[in-house]
């Protein structure tokens, strides 16, 4: 139901899911991505933290609640556990990339670039992390590296994202 954006029937099947079975971590994950969609930041830390009490080694539970405490503003929680999820897939180029969102919104612009520049290397693809990267580079003063990072997110992102980026390199590069 999820998929289809049933979000509620989605909440619905995964607590049925786990009054049948309490110990579904992934029910209890995917509950937290339907509630958090809703708005529900609470509900989904909840259940994200309880999937990784029941499965301590799920990457995707820390990667998920470090996506719910950021939008509650809790950054130091969020930094904690996207570098969990890094600790348990080295290779999770969006919790390195998340993680550089986290590090760059408390200050830490050097670390922010280190975690975008891993993630580049994981997923060369990944837009958010070379548009993300723009942002750092520009407030650390290095222009022509910013410049450049923006371009590749350019021809990287979705359409529908141009003009986001875009408009990110015109107030960061001052343009």
């Amino acid at each position: 139901r999820q998929a289809q954006g049933d979000l509620a029937g989605a909440i619905f099947d995964y607590t049925r899911a786990i009054e049948l079975d309490p110990n579904l971590a992934m029910a209890y994950v995917n509950r937290g991505v339907a509630r958090q969609a809703q708005g529900d930041l609470a509900g989904a830390i909840f259940d994200y933290t309880r999937a990784i009490e029941l499965d301590p080694n799920l990457a995707m539970a820390y990667y998920n609640r470090g996506i719910a405490r950021k939008a509650q503003g809790d950054l130091a929680g969020a930094t904690l556990d996207y570098t969990r999820a890094i600790e348990l897939d080295p290779n999770f180029a969006k919790a390195y990339s998340n993680r550089g969102d986290a590090q760059q919104d408390q200050g830490d612009l050097a670390g922010a670039v280190e975690d975008y520049d891993r993630a580049r290397e994981i997923d060369p693809k990944l837009w958010q992390a070379w548009a993300n990267r723009g942002i750092a580079l520009a407030g650390l003063g290095r222009r022509e590296e910013a410049l450049a990072s923006f371009e590749r997110a350019l021809t990287l992102c979705p359409p529908e994202r141009r003009a986001q980026v875009e408009t990110a390199r015109r107030q960061f590069l001052g343009e």
